[in-house]
């Protein structure tokens, strides 16, 4: 009877042990390229919301910017700053002779994406147009991204 709670208690510490390691070990060596990459689907969607929501307003309102796009912040886009870092990629946000525009530049090699590439969205307020980096590899990483094709 003790021969078999023993290996019971031993089987449970293992069950135990293995579902901790199956959490902790992806935790430690950190998140996939794709994960990372999520980080400029994401925020490219959040400036064109915002940028819309300035534009033309929310839904049964007048837009903010009657009619013309803003920068960084004019449209309330993280903050005071026009230019945000992250530890992967730094952001850049202006406006200009009626258009706006939004960059994100990876800072250090993501995947197999070499560092430098550039994820652009340049909008009018109505249309808007998005261009991926060149290197394949940096396009692959972020398949959402607004304008893509799937």
């Amino acid at each position: 009877m003790k021969k078999g709670i023993k290996i019971g208690l031993i089987a449970f510490g293992a069950v135990v042990l293995l579902s901790s390691a199956a959490i902790a070990i992806p935790k430690l060596f950190g998140n996939s390229p794709g994960d990372i990459a999520t980080e400029v689907e994401e925020d490219a969607m959040l400036w064109l919301k915002l940028l819309d929501v300035h534009y033309n307003g929310a839904p049964g309102t007048k837009g903010l910017g009657a009619g013309s796009v803003g920068d960084g912040k004019e449209i309330g886009y993280k903050g005071a700053s026009n230019n945000i870092e992250t530890h992967y990629f730094v952001y850049e946000v202006t406006a200009q002779n009626g258009l706006a525009f939004w960059t994100a530049k990876n800072k250090i090699a993501v995947g197999n994406c070499p560092a430098d590439n550039w994820w652009k969205i340049k909008s009018d307020g109505v249309h808007f147009e998005a261009k991926l980096p060149e290197n394949s590899e940096c396009a692959k990483l972020t398949p959402n991204f607004p304008g893509s094709k799937k």
